[in-house]
C-alpha cells in the first residue's frame, strides 16, 4: 500500500466519501488492510452483514496487523446488527483479550483508527495514546487524537496537531487538509490550498476542500470552474456533479437544464455511489427542494430521489418524513398525509413529524379549521411552547386578524430560522437548515400585510444573495423598490434587472423593467433600447399593460402625442381586461413563488406610480390633441380619481386635473388645487400651478402674487423669497423684486442674491447699482462674465478686460455672452494681459 493511497484512505473515511475509499480499497482487496478499509466503510454505511462477511473472511486469513482492529469491528458489526448473536460476540471478545497484550505499534494504530471511524472515539483515544508511548511520531495515533480535538471545536489546538503532522509527513493529506480547515483566515485556506495543489494537481482531495471554501465565500465563477476541474479527474464525482446542478440551480435559475443535469445524475449516483447510494440521494434531494422556489420541474426528481430511499429502507423515519415533506412542496397533500401517517407509526413521539401533519391536513382542509386539527395544534402549542414549529406558527397566523401580532409570529420564525445557521459557514447544509422554502412561505405571509415593504426588501436581499437563480424573488426585489422612490432605490433595482440579463441575455422581462426605471429617471434613450430588446426576444409583449405604458410614455417624450394617446389608451384597455387577476401579496403559502406567476403580475399590474403617470399623459396629451372637451377625457379622469384614491398619488392626479381643466374651468382647477396639503411634497407645485392660473387665465396679478405671499408666509424659507421676487419680476414690478431680495437678505445675511439684484438693475437700468451687486456677489464665474458684458455695454471695454483677467477662459456659464465679449475685444489692445480662451 502506498503511502499516498493509505493518507487518502483516512481522507476520503473522515470526509464520508464512501464510494471514494471502495474504488481505492478494491482494487487491492487481496491486501489485508485494504480489506479493513473496505470492511470499515459497510459498518458505516449500517450494512452490518456485509462488514461482518468481509470481516470473517480476514478474520479467517489474517493472523498480522489486522489482527486487532479486525475482532474490534467484528464486535462493532455483531453489536449494531438488529438481532446479535451474543455467543458470537462472547467468542469474538475472548480472542479479543488473547491478541490485544501482544499487539504492535500498527496494530493497534489500526485498532485506534477503526474505532475512531466507528464512532467509539473514546476507545480509539485510549488506543491512540498506547501507541504514542511506544513511538510519539505514529502518524495515525496523533491524526485520530487531532481530529477528536477537532470535533471538540478545539480549532487552536486541532491546528496545532495538524501541523506537527504534516511536519513529520509531508505527504499527510489529512494533515494538510485539517491544517487548511482549522485556519481561520479565507484567503489563508485558499493559498494553502493552492499549494498542495500545485504539488498533487491529480488528487482530487484538494479540489474538494477548495470548492467548499469557494463555496462559503459565494464565489459562483471559482466553483464552477473547480466543479469542471474535478469532473476532469473523475467523470462520476458526485462533488463535481453537485456543484455543476448547483450552479444551474442556485445561482443561474436554469430550472429546465437543472432538473435535466439531476435526472441525469440519478442513475449516476445509483451505479457509482457504492455501497449505499441513498446517503447521496437524500442530501442532495433536501438541499435541491429547498432552493428552486417550489419549481415542479425540479421537485419531481428530487422527489424521484427520495422515493428511491424511502423504498430502499422502508422503517425510516427520515425518508419517510422527507418524502412527505416534498408531496407536500409538489402540493399533493394527501400523499403527504400519507407518509406523515406512516412516518409516526414509526415514531409517534416525534413532535415535527405531528407538526407536518397538521399542516397537510390544514392544507387539504382548504386551510380551514376543524376540531381534529384545533385539538392538534393545542397539543403542539402545549409540547413546544418554547420553541414553537414554524409549520405550526404558519396555521396559527390564519387565524388572527391583528396585524402586529401577526408580524411578531413571522419575525419569530425568520430569527428561528436564522439562528440554526448562525455559526455555520454557508454551504449546502446551510442551505438545507436554513430551509429556502420556508422562507419563501413567510414571505407570501409578510406580503399580505401592510407597511411590510422594508421588512420583505430585508428578507429578500437575504435570500437573493444566497440563491441568485431564485429569480422570481430577484424581480419581486426588484419591483419592491420601484415603490421606493429615490435614487438609491433605482440603483439598487438596476443592479438586480442588470444581474439578471448578465445571466440571460434575452430576458424580455428584466428589459422592460429597466425601461421602467429609465423612464423615471428620464433617461429615454436608454429605455427606448431597452423596450426595443424586450420586444424583439418576446413579442407577445404587445399585449400586456407594462410594455404598453412604456411606449406610450417613450413616445409622449418624443412629441408623439397621438401616438402617445393610442399605447396609453391600449394599457388601459388591458389593465381593464385584466382587473380580476390576483396581486402578488395574493400568493398563497402553498403554491409557492412561482416565476410565471411572479412575471404575469409584474407584466399585467402597474405600481400605483406608473398608473399615475399613465394617467397623467394620457388625460394631458388627450386634451392637447382635441380641440373640445370630451366625454372620453372626463371618463379617463374619472378612472384615474377611482384608482389612485387613497394612495400617495391622489395630489398627482389633482395636479393632472387641474392642468387638463385650466383653459375650460379655471375655477374648478383652482379648487382641486387649493386641497393640497401644507405638509404634501407636491405643495409648492400646487401653489405655483395656481398663482400660473391666476396670472395666464384670470388675469389677476394680485392673485398671483398674493400665491407666492401666502407660501413665503407659510414658509419663511431663502427659497420662497426668490420665488416671490421672480414673481414681481414677471409682472413688471421690479422694485417691489427687489425690496423682496433685501428683506431675505437681512433675513439671511450669508445668502448672496448680488447677481439676481444686478440683473434687476440692469433692466431697470440702474448701471451704478448693478455693479455694485455685481461687486458684492465676487469676481468668479457666470456673474463676472456679465459685468463684463454691462462694462462693455457701457463702453468701457478696459475694465471689461480686467474684470476677465482672472478668469481661466469665459464659457463657463454664459458661452453666448463670452463669445460676444471676445469680438468686442478683438481690435482693443490689451491692458496687463492677454485673456486666456
Amino acid at each position: 500500500m502506498s503511502s499516498m493511497e493509505k493518507y487518502l484512505i483516512y481522507y476520503y473515511l473522515q470526509s464520508d466519501h464512501s464510494s471514494s475509499v471502495l474504488a481505492l480499497t478494491d482494487k487491492h482487496s487481496n491486501l489485508p488492510e485494504y480489506a479493513l478499509y473496505g470492511a470499515l466503510v459497510y459498518i458505516r454505511v449500517g450494512q452490518y452483514v456485509e462488514a461482518i462477511r468481509r470481516l470473517n473472511e480476514l478474520n479467517r486469513h489474517d493472523m498480522g496487523d489486522c489482527k486487532l482492529a479486525t475482532l474490534l469491528l467484528l464486535i462493532v458489526a455483531h453489536k449494531k446488527c438488529m438481532d446479535p448473536d451474543f455467543g458470537t460476540i462472547s467468542e469474538l471478545e475472548l480472542s479479543l483479550k488473547q491478541v490485544q497484550p501482544c499487539s504492535n505499534e500498527k496494530s493497534l494504530a489500526l485498532a485506534a483508527l477503526g474505532l475512531y471511524f466507528t464512532r467509539h472515539v473514546d476507545k480509539a483515544i485510549g488506543f491512540a495514546e498506547k501507541v504514542l508511548k511506544l513511538n510519539s511520531s505514529n502518524v495515525e495515533a496523533r491524526l485520530v487524537l487531532t481530529w477528536t480535538e477537532l470535533s471538540k471545536k478545539q480549532t487552536k489546538n486541532a491546528n496545532t496537531g495538524f501541523q506537527a503532522i504534516a511536519t513529520l509527513e509531508p505527504k499527510c493529506i489529512p494533515a494538510l487538509i485539517g491544517d487548511v480547515l482549522t485556519s481561520t483566515d479565507r484567503s489563508e485556506q485558499l493559498s494553502k490550498l493552492n499549494r498542495i495543489l500545485v504539488q498533487y494537481p491529480t488528487l482530487d482531495a484538494p479540489l474538494i476542500e477548495k470548492l467548499a471554501v469557494c463555496l462559503s465565500g459565494k464565489d459562483w465563477v471559482e466553483c464552477n470552474e473547480l466543479s469542471e476541474r474535478l469532473a476532469r479527474l473523475n467523470e462520476n464525482s458526485s462533488v463535481a456533479n453537485k456543484m455543476k446542478i448547483f450552479h444551474l440551480i442556485n445561482v443561474q435559475g436554469n430550472y429546465e437544464e437543472g432538473a435535466k443535469q439531476l435526472l441525469n445524475a440519478y442513475s449516476t449516483i445509483l451505479e457509482h455511489e457504492m455501497p449505499d447510494p441513498c446517503p447521496v440521494l437524500f442530501d442532495w434531494s433536501k438541499l435541491f427542494a429547498r432552493i428552486c422556489g417550489r419549481n415542479k420541474s425540479i421537485l419531481s426528481v428530487t422527489l424521484k430521489f427520495v422515493q428511491h430511499c424511502a423504498h430502499s429502507q422502508l422503517n425510516s423515519v427520515p425518508y419517510l418524513k422527507e418524502l412527505a415533506y416534498q408531496h407536500y412542496l409538489l402540493g399533493q397533500y394527501d400523499q403527504a398525509l400519507r407518509g406523515y401517517r406512516s412516518a409516526i407509526k414509526l415514531d409517534d413521539s416525534s413532535v415535527e413529524l405531528l407538526s407536518e401533519l397538521t399542516l397537510a391536513q390544514w392544507e387539504i382542509g382548504a386551510r380551514q379549521m376543524n376540531e381534529q386539527i384545533s385539538q392538534q395544534l393545542d397539543l403542539l402549542t402545549e409540547i413546544s411552547s418554547k420553541s414553537p414549529s414554524p409549520h405550526i406558527t404558519l396555521i396559527q397566523i390564519s387565524q388572527l386578524s391583528s396585524q402586529t401580532e401577526i408580524r411578531t409570529r413571522l419575525d419569530g420564525i425568520v430569527r428561528s430560522q436564522m439562528s440554526l445557521v448562525a455559526r455555520q459557514p454557508f454551504g449546502y447544509q446551510y442551505l438545507i437548515d436554513l430551509n429556502v422554502d420556508l422562507l419563501l412561505t413567510v414571505l407570501a405571509e409578510y406580503l399580505k400585510l401592510s407597511d411590510s415593504t422594508p421588512v420583505c426588501i430585508s428578507l429578500l436581499v437575504h435570500l437573493t444573495t444566497l440563491c441568485p437563480g431564485l429569480i422570481p424573488a430577484a424581480l419581486l426585489l426588484a419591483r419592491l423598490y420601484l415603490t421606493i422612490p429615490g435614487p438609491d432605490s433605482a440603483n439598487q433595482m438596476k443592479g438586480i434587472l442588470g444581474r439578471l440579463i448578465e445571466t440571460r441575455p434575452e430576458y424580455s422581462l428584466a428589459h422592460v423593467m429597466l425601461c421602467l426605471v429609465c423612464v423615471r429617471e428620464n433617461e429615454f434613450d436608454k429605455a427606448s433600447q431597452h423596450l426595443e430588446l424586450a420586444l424583439s426576444n418576446d413579442l407577445k409583449l404587445i399585449e400586456t399593460p407594462l410594455y404598453n405604458a412604456m411606449k406610450g410614455l417613450i413616445e409622449d417624450h418624443k412629441g408623439r402625442l397621438v401616438e402617445s394617446v393610442h399605447s396609453l389608451k391600449t394599457t388601459r384597455q388591458l389593465i381593464q381586461t385584466k382587473k380580476d387577476s390576483k396581486p402578488v401579496s395574493s400568493l398563497s403559502s402553498g403554491t409557492g413563488f412561482e416565476l410565471a406567476t411572479i412575471e404575469q403580475e409584474i407584466l399585467h399590474t402597474l405600481d400605483p406610480t406608473t398608473l399615475c403617470l399613465v394617467y397623467q399623459k394620457l388625460c394631458s396629451n388627450l386634451s392637447k390633441t382635441q380641440t373640445q372637451p370630451s366625454e372620453e377625457l372626463d371618463k379617463y379622469i374619472g378612472e384615474a380619481s377611482t384608482l389612485l384614491k387613497g394612495t400617495h398619488h391622489w395630489v398627482d392626479v389633482s395636479l393632472m386635473i387641474a392642468e387638463v381643466k385650466e383653459k375650460t374651468d379655471p375655477k374648478y382647477s383652482l379648487e382641486l388645487l387649493s386641497k393640497v396639503p401644507e405638509q404634501h411634497d407636491k405643495y409648492i407645485q400646487a401653489v405655483e400651478s395656481m398663482a400660473s392660473i391666476y396670472l395666464n387665465r384670470l388675469r389677476s396679478p394680485d392673485n398671483y402674487i398674493g400665491c407666492y405671499k401666502t407660501l413665503l408666509q407659510k414658509t419663511p424659507s431663502t427659497e420662497n423669497y426668490v420665488r416671490l421676487a421672480e414673481a414681481y419680476l414677471n409682472i413688471q414690478d421690479a422694485d417691489s423684486a427687489v425690496a423682496t431680495y433685501e428683506t431675505a437678505r437681512r433675513v439671511n445675511p450669508s445668502v448672496k442674491f448680488g447677481v439676481k439684484l444686478a440683473r434687476i438693475f440692469v433692466k431697470t437700468h440702474r448701471y451704478e447699482a448693478a455693479i455694485r451687486c455685481y461687486k458684492e456677489e465676487g469676481s468668479g464665474g457666470e456673474g463676472a462674465i456679465e459685468l463684463a458684458t454691462l462694462y462693455v455695454g457701457l463702453g468701457h471695454l478696459d475694465v471689461a478686460r480686467e474684470t476677465l483677467e482672472g478668469l481661466e477662459r469665459p464659457v463657463l456659464a454664459s458661452p453666448v455672452l463670452a463669445k460676444h465679449l471676445i469680438i468686442s475685444l478683438q481690435s482693443y489692445p490689451p491692458v496687463k494681459s492677454k485673456v486666456r480662451e
